[in-house]
C-alpha cells in the first residue's frame, strides 16, 4: 500500500479523516498519525511516507514549515494541505514549496480526497514505471552471468541503481515461459497484470522471463525482492539473491520442457 501520514493538531479531526475513507481498497493505508510538525517531521524522516496530509495552521512547526524541512531532508512525499476559508496565503505558500494540493476542511469529503489520492497514485506509478526502465541494465547484466554470455557493454555494474531505492518495500515475483524469437505476452504466462504495480519483461535465449512488482501481502512483511533496505549498503548479497531467484525460475522451465535442471 502507498503510505499516508495524517498530521493534525487536533485529534478528532485526524479521526475523522481516518474514517472518511476504505483506504486499502483505494491503495493507501494510513501508517501513522502525529499531532505536531516535530513529531511528523521525525515520522518523515524515519519512514518517508509517500503522502502527507497535513494542516497548515499548527502550533509550534506549521504545516508550511513542515513541508519546507521535508523537502530539505530530499524527500520527495506527496502534500495534501489543510486549510481553512480565511488561510488561502498559507495555501499559496504551500504549493509556491511544493505542496499537491490544498483542501478546505469544511468542504473535505470522501469524493475529493479519493480524487486526490488518485492523481497521486498516478504519479507515483509513473515514477515507478521510468524507475523500472533503469533496471534493465541490471537485467542484461544479471541473465549475461546466468547463462554464461559475454557481458554486454551496456549492463550495469554489478551494484544496485539508484532506482532500486524506488523497489525497496515492494515484493517481486518472477515468471518465465519459452517464447522463441518473439517475446511472450504476459497473459501467455498466465499473468493478470491488474494485480501488479508494474510488469516488466525480458526476453533473450528464447524465454521471455516476467518481474511482477506488486505490494506485500500484510503489513510490514518482508520484501522478498533480493533488493536492499533503505541505509543498507547496496550490497552483492541482496542481487545474489536476486539471481538465484531468477535461476531457479529457469531451471524450473527447462526442467519441466528439456529436462535440464542447471543454468
Amino acid at each position: 500500500m502507498w503510505t499516508v501520514l495524517l498530521v493534525e493538531d487536533e485529534g478528532y479531526v485526524r479521526e475523522a479523516i481516518r474514517e472518511t475513507l476504505d483506504w486499502e481498497s483505494h491503495g493507501f493505508c494510513v501508517a501513522g498519525e502525529a499531532g505536531t510538525g516535530k513529531e511528523a517531521l521525525e515520522a518523515i524522516l524515519e519512514w518517508k511516507p509517500d503522502v502527507v496530509i497535513a494542516d497548515i495552521v499548527m502550533p509550534g512547526m506549521d504545516g508550511i514549515e513542515l513541508l519546507k524541512e521535508t523537502r530539505k531532508a530530499g524527500i520527495r512525499s506527496r502534500f495534501i494541505m489543510l486549510t481553512a476559508m480565511n488561510q488561502f496565503d498559507y495555501a499559496r505558500d504551500a504549493l509556491q514549496y511544493g505542496a499537491f494540493n490544498y483542501l478546505l476542511k469544511l468542504s473535505l469529503s470522501d469524493e475529493v480526497l479519493l480524487e486526490n489520492l488518485a492523481r497521486i497514485r498516478e504519479e507515483l506509478l509513473g515514477e515507478l514505471k521510468e524507475a523500472g526502465e533503469a533496471l534493465y541494465p541490471l537485467y542484461h547484466r544479471i541473465w549475461a552471468e546466468i547463462s554464461g554470455n559475454r557481458v554486454p557493454a551496456h549492463a550495469a555494474p554489478i551494484a544496485l541503481p539508484a532506482a532500486a531505492g524506488k523497489f525497496h518495500s515492494l515484493r517481486l515475483s518472477i515468471a518465465a515461459v519459452l517464447s522463441g524469437a518473439d517475446p511472450a505476452l504476459p497473459h501467455q504466462a498466465g499473468i493478470r497484470t491488474e494485480k501488479y504495480l508494474l510488469v516488466q519483461s525480458f526476453c533473450d535465449g528464447g524465454q521471455t522471463t516476467f518481474f511482477c512488482w506488486s505490494f506485500p501481502d500484510k503489513a510490514g512483511q518482508a520484501c522478498d525482492s533480493g533488493f536492499c533496505r533503505p541505509g543498507e549498503p547496496a550490497a552483492d548479497g541482496g542481487l545474489e539473491q536476486f539471481a538465484r531467484e531468477w535461476r531457479r525460475v529457469l531451471n524450473q522451465l527447462n526442467g519441466s520442457w528439456y529436462g535440464i535442471m542447471e543454468l
